[in-house]
């Protein structure tokens, strides 16, 4: 029987160079974080694949705040990477972060995705607006993973679970995961998406 083999790691080569290739397109869609005078913004970025779904961004608002987006396309791999890079074409040309609605911007999304047909799949984001004049804060959640505020004590809040779905599944979804709240002096927001919570140690056990 001939051995099959070579011919299945030959056709495993080119869908790993093209999904580095899109790795690489990939990081050039994440944008640089603002650079406001008091204020200290960080990110890091790494797929569990090559390509993956995840997506973050900001824009300066016409009031003098900022809109923060982070999001996660379900599913891993090519399809999901390509979703990405729409939906951050997609922002970047709307500049959908700078409508004052605070529903306006998830609502768009969400409709965006359900007329692309046969999609099938869906996005988890939280939108946040800041005024970096004193540190308040509003955000929506739409299914995505809470956010986390580590104030300057060392307590850590976790803001308000919403129980919205995630976008692209209903015309309907709801703005029940939304709330306001403040940063103070050594006070730090996180957003994150769903490779904190599902890392796993050495021995496959989550942290």
């Amino acid at each position: 029987m001939p051995d099959d083999r070579p011919a299945t790691s030959s056709a495993r080569e080119p869908s790993a160079a093209r999904n580095g290739e899109l790795a690489a397109i990939q990081r050039l869609l994440l944008p640089p974080l603002p650079a406001i005078a008091g204020w200290d913004f960080r990110s890091h970025y790494r797929p569990c694949e090559e390509a993956g779904g995840d997506l973050y961004g900001s824009q300066p608002l016409p009031s003098g705040r900022t809109g923060f987006l982070v999001a996660d396309v379900s599913g891993h791999g090519v399809r999901a990477a390509v979703v990405m890079a729409m939906l951050r074409a997609w922002l970047g040309s709307n500049k959908v972060l700078d409508r004052a609605g605070r529903g306006e911007t998830p609502a768009n999304i969400n409709a965006m995705l359900l007329e692309v047909e046969g999609l099938g799949m869906f996005v988890t984001a939280v939108f946040v607006s800041l005024d970096p004049a004193d540190g308040s804060f509003y955000y929506i959640n739409c299914g995505h993973p809470s956010p986390r505020v580590r104030r300057a004590d060392g307590r850590v809040v976790r803001l308000t679970d919403g129980r919205t779905i995630p976008l692209g599944v209903a015309d309907d979804f709801g703005l029940d995961g939304q709330g306001v709240d403040r940063l103070g002096p050594g006070d730090c927001l996180v957003l994150f998406t769903d490779g904190i919570p599902e890392a796993r140690d050495a021995g496959g056990d989550f942290f």
